[in-house]
């Protein structure tokens, strides 16, 4: 009695706000399939989004949700050789589907390919790899990454292995990456955060920071401006349209840009080499701490040239507007070239107590 009663109900209740298949919908389909270790499992999804976890699991676990009424999942999952599972939209899916994974977390990933949705990854201890067309792509907790976007953001965090990044046009956040960090970005502006190794990239149109890298650095914008904060290695960085600032370098530093100020703050080693260049802004170096002996070069074709440090003048050449002095041992290097602007070098404000 008590079921017939519920299915009257059903039947009976009111269109609003969605039908008795709209509501049925909303209840994700399920699928679990058991795989071997070292199974690699790779995702085509050209409907909806793709959600990706990692966890204790011994098997593929599959839920889907579409927008069209299906009697069956929605998705196919496919053994399509030993050891290699294939996930994507069943041939009978019709407008958008989700597809929601959970899987071991030390199984491998194969490509996960999605062209109109966002992708979510997390706990796959493996390689990934991730190909999106338009939509966001949030990883974390993975092993190597690579990612190919064309359209969306592109967010890491937390990487045991190296990150590869391509994007045509959104912003990049990697953060927390042991290995090293590779981006190539087209419009859209980049941070990288606590990279355990060499940091390597180019921007077309955005703002690029790095922050805290354990290595070399190497980074380039056409426009947009350039900031490194804290580098173990070598520090390379360039703008054609925009500001260059470099603080706490752990190694060498060449900063250059075409139209912008360019500037270098924090202490140098013994020995070092620094050189910076502008040629629409002003070119400024910025000492502090205990300053080891360096041999200074500033030179400005119409702007001013300025020290806070008592330089012995070897070559002092008015005509030019060049100054080349040494300061201690005169064991380091320090260049700054500033076309259309100022030369400046500076001592840091003594802070009392």
């Amino acid at each position: 009695m008590m079921n017939n009663l519920l299915l009257l109900a059903l039947l009976f209740w009111p269109a609003e706000p969605g039908t008795l298949d709209e509501l049925l919908q909303d209840v994700p389909a399920t699928s679990q399939t058991a795989i071997d270790p070292g199974t690699r499992v790779s995702v085509t999804n050209s409907l909806g989004s793709v959600t990706i976890t990692g966890g204790d699991f011994h098997e593929v676990r599959v839920s889907a949700r579409s927008d069209s009424a299906l009697d069956a999942l929605p998705v196919e999952v496919v053994r399509s050789s030993p050891g290699v599972v294939s996930i994507s939209p069943s041939s009978r899916a019709g407008g958008s589907v989700d597809i929601d994974i959970r899987l071991p977390k030390s199984a491998l990933l194969g490509k996960v390919e999605v062209a109109n949705g966002d992708v979510r990854i997390s706990g796959v201890e493996g390689d990934t790899r991730v190909v999106a067309g338009s939509g966001d792509v949030n990883v974390s907790k993975c092993g190597r990454l690579t990612v190919d976007a064309a359209s969306g953001s592109v967010v890491v965090d937390g990487a045991s292995g190296s990150v590869f990044v391509e994007s045509s046009s959104g912003d990049l956040a990697l953060r927390n990456v042991s290995g090293e960090v590779v981006f190539r970005a087209g419009s859209g502006d980049v941070i990288v955060q606590n990279a355990g190794g060499a940091v390597e990239g180019t921007a077309a149109n955005g703002t690029v920071r790095i922050v805290d890298a354990a290595g070399a650095v190497t980074v380039s914008s056409i426009s947009g401006d350039v900031a490194i904060e804290g580098a173990t290695g070598r520090i390379q960085a360039d703008t054609a349209s925009g500001n260059v600032r470099v603080v706490r370098p752990g190694g060498d530093v060449e900063a250059r840009t075409a139209s912008g100020d360019v500037s270098m703050s924090g202490s140098i080693r013994p020995g070092g080499r620094f050189r910076l260049k502008s040629m629409s802004g002003n070119a400024t170096v910025q000492l502090c701490g205990a300053v080891p002996g360096f041999t200074a070069t500033l030179s400005s074709f119409s702007g001013d040239i300025q020290t806070d440090f008592e330089l012995l003048v070897d070559r002092p050449n008015l005509v030019t507007r060049r100054l080349v002095g040494r300061y201690g041992d005169g064991n380091a290097q320090i260049e700054i070239e500033a076309f259309s602007g100022s030369a400046q070098l500076l001592a840091c404000p003594v802070t009392g107590r």
